[in-house]
Order: structure tokens, then sequence, then C-alpha cells
């Protein structure tokens, strides 16, 4: 199963209605690089990153549900 921990590295692909994420490692030189600053999880509430990180992101994997919150990484 695929896990997104704080800390961890994604890039985000896909059309903003479907978006797709990647682990990446934090080093590499690849557009739209994101370092996870926080995981909700059993939510879809994007409101919950506010104050905490630049960029929120819903997803769901099976039946988990989860935001990301994100900020760029600038390598």
């Amino acid at each position: 199963m695929w896990c997104t921990r704080a800390g961890d590295c994604v890039v985000v692909t896909g059309p903003e209605n479907a978006p797709e994420v990647e682990s990446k490692g934090c080093t590499e030189k690849v557009a739209d690089l994101y370092k996870v600053v926080k995981v909700v999880d059993n939510t879809f509430d994007i409101s919950k990153c506010e104050g905490v990180a630049e960029v929120a992101l819903a997803q769901q994997l099976d039946a988990d549900k989860f935001v990301l919150c994100m900020e760029p990484v600038k390598n």
C-alpha cells in the first residue's frame, strides 16, 4: 500500500480533477516537486492545511481518504 508521511517528497501530475502523486527523492531536479509537511487522515477537507502549508491536495486510496499539506521544493 502506498503511504506518504511528513518529510516525504512527491511529484504531482495529471489533471486538477484527478491528480496523481508519485514519490520522489527530495533532491531530484524535477518539476512540480513538493515536500509533504503534514498528512491529515480520514478527510477531504483541504482547509486543514491552512496556516500549515502552501498547497493542499485531497487524495483517496482504496477506502482511505486523506489530505496532503505540501510546500514546493526549490531545487
